[in-house]
């Protein structure tokens, strides 16, 4: 290793630190695709990658990708074909996977059993729920003996249905019962790892269940509800657990945060946050989270509007950082010119993380594209890999705005050049960028319209867009 490291340095190259490399990578091989789950393991990611229901003749079965520290594909297992249903949800542990499946045009779910070294699985019996009712959501958990899955009735907060799968006999119809006394919309199911046997359960709220998953009560009742309902979520770190909040102390009621969870279950510590803009202070909803041994990362959607056929408009996403205290490490605003719908976040055990989902844009015709981003401990996508394409994140912030033409930039590489002209076609300002929040003070420019355009590294246009200028 010292050797190598000497001549990459004489060489005048730059040595790759495995696992702190960051990117940007789209998978146009997978049109109508999301990647709903992600699991890591020595820097091999293993994506989920499951049609989005856009094109029943997709020839492309859901898969489960190894994918390097670059984002390149490196090895598959073809899993179920899309007329048995799609996979969301990922489970790996030692060599065993699992998958939960669910149908869209139908209330089945089901489990599928797998190992990462060999092609070939196995899929559980289908369970269905009474009256054949649609799924509206569900959460699951693997432990040591079962796969227990808390699904809600479409059209309903209630009631949950609590579905028990033994994973001696997969093929075996499961169990199934109500949940008593708790309704919400089931989110994630997490074991308390206090030797009680209870466990804990997102639905509208942080909830504490019994070892056969019915409700002894809720927890943080007044910080983790918005005034509009929003799923949270939350992750178990032993004694501890993290969720997306609405601190009540905002007179708006606005908050957006972490909150920890003490191990008698009492709420011990809030973090909120809030962007310095009106506009971006604003509930998120989607919110995913994950950690590593030292930190946790947050991503979650401003806002978010799809139509499944044609577009997804360009929406805002926080992304976070934060330490085991609560303190924040770095904060971003990101989104604002690719048009991402996050599915998940997963820490890549570097002090970095992966972001993944789906995006769609105009040279993919709007058809669902999974992507799979990785962002460096500094929040940073820092790679050079693959020199031929512009990976860039552009997010213009404040529009209309008044003094400052404020935008936040991530790219994986240097050489990016901002151009804005006003309503006359006059440059206004002409400029390399870097990664960062940036400020461009405009008090002495008239009020109007301009136009920005995004220049590549070749001088060619990336990408434009209009900026209002108010008084």
């Amino acid at each position: 290793m010292k050797v190598y490291f000497v001549i990459a340095i004489v060489l005048g190259i730059t040595p790759l630190v495995v696992g702190q490399t960051g990117f940007i990578k789209l998978y146009p091989d997978y049109p109508g695709y999301i990647i709903w789950d992600v699991q890591t393991r020595n820097d091999t990611v293993f994506a989920l990658f499951s049609d989005f229901f856009e094109d029943d003749s997709n020839p492309f079965p859901n898969a489960l990708n190894f994918i390097d520290v670059y984002g390149d594909i490196h090895h598959s297992i073809t899993l179920t074909p899309i007329e048995t249903g799609n996979p969301s949800d990922l489970f790996i542990n030692d060599s065993k996977f699992y998958c939960l499946g669910f149908k869209l045009n139908s209330s089945d779910l089901f489990v599928i059993e797998g190992d990462i070294h060999n092609p070939s699985f196995s899929v559980s019996s289908y369970s269905g729920l009474p009256d054949n009712n649609f799924i509206l959501s569900h959460a699951w958990m693997v432990s040591e003996e079962n796969i227990t899955i808390i699904a809600n009735i479409l059209g309903s907060l209630g009631p949950m249905q609590v579905i028990n799968y033994s994973k001696e006999n997969l093929s075996s119809s499961p169990s199934l019962k109500p949940m008593d006394s708790y309704s919400g919309v089931a989110q994630n199911l997490i074991p308390a790892r206090d030797s009680s046997g209870n466990n804990l359960f997102m639905a509208t709220g942080l909830v504490l269940l019994d070892s056969n998953f019915q409700f002894i009560e809720q927890i943080g009742k007044n910080l983790m509800v918005s005034k509009d309902g929003n799923v949270i979520q939350a992750i178990d770190t032993g004694y501890v657990a993290f969720s997306k909040i609405y601190d009540t102390s905002y007179e708006s009621n606005l908050g957006l945060g972490l909150c920890k969870i003490s191990p008698d279950y009492s709420v011990s510590k809030v973090t909120s946050f809030g962007i310095p803009l009106d506009d971006y202070a604003i509930p998120a909803i989607n919110t995913c989270l994950d950690k590593d041994t030292s930190s946790y990362f947050f991503a979650c959607h401003k806002d978010v509007e799809l139509t499944l056929y044609t577009d997804t408009v360009k929406h805002l996403y926080y992304l976070g950082k934060y330490d085991k205290d609560l303190n924040q490490v770095w904060l971003k605003i990101l989104g604002g010119d690719r048009k991402y719908l996050i599915a998940g976040i997963k820490a890549d055990g570097h002090g970095g993380c992966y972001l993944h989902g789906m995006t769609r844009e105009w040279q993919y015709d709007y058809v669902s594209i999974p992507f799979l981003m990785r962002f460096d401990p500094d929040g940073l996508i820092s790679s050079a890999h693959d020199p031929g394409m512009d990976n860039f994140e552009f997010t213009l912030l404040g529009n209309p705005g008044r003094d400052l033409f404020r935008f936040q930039f991530l790219a994986d590489r240097p050489g990016y050049t901002l151009h804005i002209v006003d309503i006359q076609g006059r440059t206004m300002i002409s400029s390399p960028i870097q990664d960062g929040l940036k400020e461009i003070p405009t008090s002495w420019w008239p009020s109007g319209p301009y136009t920005f355009h995004l220049l590549g590294v070749d001088g060619s246009l990336i990408t434009s867009g209009k900026w209002l200028k108010v008084e």
